[in-house]
């Protein structure tokens, strides 16, 4: 269900918030370079603002009542299956 979705997403962020602090003390006491650390960086702040924006999004939905609780059903198709 898409609440279940939003809560795996806000572990999520809590995981990448984790991984960010491990690299944070590995980079402190120099078992990972500073360009790798930097490299890793920039990755975690491009998932996290982009988490941050789906999150945000869907709680949006919740907010204004547009909140789904089940994901869409694909739709039958009209065509024989050729298999």
């Amino acid at each position: 269900s898409l609440p279940e979705y939003l809560q795996f997403l806000y572990v999520a962020k809590g995981s990448l918030a984790e991984a960010l602090t491990r690299a944070a003390g590995l980079r402190r006491v120099e078992l990972v370079p500073a360009a790798m650390f930097e490299q890793f960086d920039k990755l975690h702040y491009e998932v996290e603002n982009k988490l941050l924006a789906l999150i945000s999004s869907l709680e949006s939905k919740r907010g204004n009542h547009a909140w789904q609780d089940a994901l869409p059903q694909p739709r039958q198709s009209t065509n024989p299956s050729i298999h």
